[in-house]
């Protein structure tokens, strides 16, 4: 087609400049849409504006084929449009080179319909997104209640739980937007329909229903009074606090568990017969002490004891647990305890180098002049234990601060209630216990087979237990000699070279600079853990209490308040969606349509004012339009449209 030259024949929904949207047409006049549909079948075109003689030779308007009949509706419209387009004096807008106005919509029928309840453009899509964000949401709740608590190896599927979360989070949080941007861009068109208001607005509302960003500027601006979008604001923003939020609520942890098929042991007795201390005469009685190998075991250990280096009772805390635990249980056991009686001893001389030093309880102390250090032990009856009185130096090693130090510890057979025990396969790391003393039952002796030969015991009791203890006879006071016999000492100043090897001196150089308090409190854990012990200790008769095995089990703990944003966003999402649909039940749904902008644009008056417009950039347009106050009504051909006020009444 050559320049200048124009289109002999356009389809007729091109030739005006129409105030009238199709859409409107439709809802105004059914007789139309029927002549529409019937034209769009048949591609029934008017001529614009013959041009005859061209090199395409004349043209003549298109007709229908003959074998397609127009309906009286298709007639009436078609003669009405035939009648505009054919005037024999066309508009003064066509021969300036502008298109025709479409009639108004009042010379349109009026007879309207309604539209279906069911329509595809009502909220029914951001009522489903609602219910898949609730439903999301629902799901992200159900699955923390299932897995709180829960072991992670227990976890039968090949996705993890966190991975879970964020994918019900993900569609949740997308479906919750759904509504929110819908409920923003409708509420942009009442909020002009109530009244006018500034048409930078538009710009806010539009901005708003896009995002995080545009919502803050909204609620910055405080220009708005509609609580409704104001609150689809905040919703907005919070959003960004979901992903946020969820991540916080699951956590890992570890904790003690159960370990199946493996039982805790430790020792604890409630006889004892020595390895170390022990007869072969009948029952015990009359006969000296055997020789036994294990006397030197016993030695051995009690030395190390008392250094520090106790040895830990007999216990089973096998891998892979990392503890043991054992409730409440009670065993024999020896307890000492150490007394300061400095200004309980009396001081008498015997000649001007020998002084006598008595006790309150057991053998009086003798020690001359150079005499650094003694003690003496003292047996008492009825097999109740012993008494080991000393002289030595407090602060031993500050010579500036020597002073004597009269000392006395007490041994004898106990009862020791443990009440929690906690080990590792490393050791004992904590045991909380009690005691109380033992007392000889109805002077009994009794026989027990013990190792293929016969031996007498000798019962105690307690008042907290009804359980017998037993101790062998030669025990009755082999124990207590044998201790009496290892920290008896005597050592003086200088030593002698004769004493440089007697093992009296070695002890008595340790005593003399031990700490006496815990040299009292190793020896009794010491003697305990031999009683307690057989295969590493001195006890025949000792043996196993049960307890649990634990090992580490990671599992998932859920961060409960951690949840509370995500419901907050739903409920609010739902109760503002609710909101707007009872408040636009009755106005038309546009919502973020792009495309009712277009339609139901800006008309301004004063139209020389609008071609600036043109030449301006977004800075420019934005400031004219805080300048310029409008609102969403119906103009003189009954369109809506978006009708400028004056100027001057800024928002």
């Amino acid at each position: 087609m050559h320049s200048g030259e124009r289109e002999a024949y356009m389809p007729i929904q091109s030739q005006h400049t129409s105030n009238v949207s199709l859409s409107d047409l439709d809802d105004i006049s059914p007789r139309y849409a029927e002549y529409r549909n019937h034209e769009r079948t048949n591609m029934l075109y008017f001529p614009v504006s013959p041009i005859d003689n061209t090199e395409y030779g004349p043209t003549t308007p298109r007709t229908p084929p003959d074998s397609v009949t127009a309906t009286p509706a298709v007639n009436d419209v078609r003669a009405a449009a035939t009648a505009i387009q054919t005037s024999s004096s066309p508009p003064s807008d066509m021969t300036e080179g502008h298109m025709p106005e479409a009639p108004n919509a009042a010379e349109l029928p009026s007879k309207t319909r309604r539209r279906p309840f069911l329509a595809t453009w009502w909220w029914w899509w951001e009522i489903g997104a609602t219910i898949i964000s609730v439903v999301c949401f629902s799901l992200v709740v159900v699955l923390l209640q299932e897995i709180d608590g829960q072991c992670i190896d227990l976890w039968p599927y090949s996705i993890r739980p966190n991975s879970l979360l964020s994918v019900l989070t993900t569609i949740g949080r997308a479906a919750m937007m759904v509504p929110v941007a819908s409920c923003l861009g409708q509420a942009k068109w009442s909020h002009f329909q109530r009244r006018s208001h500034a048409l930078d607005h538009v710009q806010l509302y539009d901005d708003a229903s896009r995002g995080p960003w545009g919502s803050f500027l909204l609620l910055l601006s405080g220009r708005l009074k509609a609580a409704a979008a104001c609150g689809l604001a905040v919703v907005t923003i919070l959003g960004l606090g979901i992903d946020p939020s969820v991540q916080q609520i699951l956590e890992l942890r570890i904790r003690q568990a159960p370990l199946a098929n493996t039982t805790a042991l430790i020792g604890r007795a409630d006889n004892y017969t020595s390895r170390s201390i022990w007869s072969r005469a009948f029952q015990g009685w009359g006969g000296p002490q055997d020789p036994t190998p294990h006397n030197l075991e016993l030695q051995t250990a009690i030395a190390n004891g008392v250094l520090g280096t106790a040895q830990s009772v007999g216990f089973h805390c096998p891998e892979p647990a990392t503890s043991c635990i054992w409730d409440q249980f009670q065993t024999l056991a020896v307890c000492a305890s150490f007394r300061n009686v400095t200004n309980d001893v009396r001081e008498r001389h015997s000649n001007s180098t020998m002084f006598i030093y008595d006790f309150p309880e057991g053998n009086p102390v003798i020690m001359d002049v150079s005499t650094l250090f003694h003690s003496v032990g003292f047996l008492r009856e009825v097999y109740n234990g012993m008494v080991l009185n000393g002289i030595g130096m407090e602060n031993a090693t500050d010579y500036a601060n020597l002073q004597r130090l009269y000392f006395s510890i007490e041994l004898n057979w106990c009862l020791r209630t443990y009440h929690h025990v906690v080990a590792s396969p490393a050791g004992i790391k904590e045991a909380t216990y009690t005691t109380e003393p033992l007392r000889y039952h109805n002077n009994s002796a009794n026989t027990g087979r013990i190792g293929g030969g016969n031996f007498a015991y000798q019962s105690y009791e307690a008042d907290s237990s009804q359980v017998l203890f037993n101790i062998s006879t030669p025990l009755r006071q082999g124990l207590w000699i044998f201790i009496n016999e290892l920290f008896s000492r005597e050592i003086h100043a200088p030593i002698h070279y004769d004493e440089q090897f007697d093992d009296n001196a070695k002890f008595g150089e340790f005593l003399y600079y031990a700490n006496m308090p815990n040299f009292t409190k190793n020896l009794e854990e010491t003697l305990t853990n031999q009683i307690r012990s057989s295969s590493t200790g001195d006890n025949q008769e000792a043996v196993m209490f049960a307890g649990q095995a634990f090992y580490q089990e990671t599992y998932w703990y859920v961060e409960w308040p951690w949840i509370t944003l995500p419901i907050v966003e739903v409920f609010l999402t739902a109760l503002l969606l609710l909101i707007s649909i009872v408040f636009t039940w009755r106005h038309p749904l546009l919502k973020s349509s792009a495309l009712a902008l277009l339609f139901h644009g800006l008309q301004d008056n004063n139209e020389h004012e609008q071609l600036p417009y043109l030449e301006a950039d977004a800075e420019k347009l934005e400031d004219l339009a805080k300048t310029m106050r409008v609102g969403f009504m119906e103009n003189e051909n009954g369109v809506m449209r978006f009708i400028c006020e004056d100027k001057e009444d800024t928002a």
